[in-house]
């Protein structure tokens, strides 16, 4: 965040305005493992799907995942001037 920040302010320096307080921050995320029907699948091949279940009955996959984030930050300014 303090990087976010820094770059805010590079902006407002350049514009000849100083940065305000933080008026919103969202974010939004996606991604995550395979999906698999394993409802319509034997429940055999569900398992051989998922490589199998531990001794407790639940199902590890070996593997990578990856997740994406977007991050939506708007600060409000001080010192904007009108045009025109």
């Amino acid at each position: 965040m303090a990087d976010v920040r820094a770059k805010a302010e590079l902006y407002c320096a350049e514009a000849g305005v100083t940065l305000g307080d933080l008026e919103t921050l969202s974010e939004n995320s996606y991604g995550g493992g395979r999906q698999v029907r394993a409802a319509a699948m034997a429940p055999k091949m569900a398992m051989e799907a998922f490589g199998g279940a531990d001794d407790d009955g639940t199902n590890v996959e070996a593997g990578e995942t990856s997740v994406t984030m977007n991050i939506q930050v708007e600060w409000g300014i001080h010192g904007l001037r009108p045009m025109g």
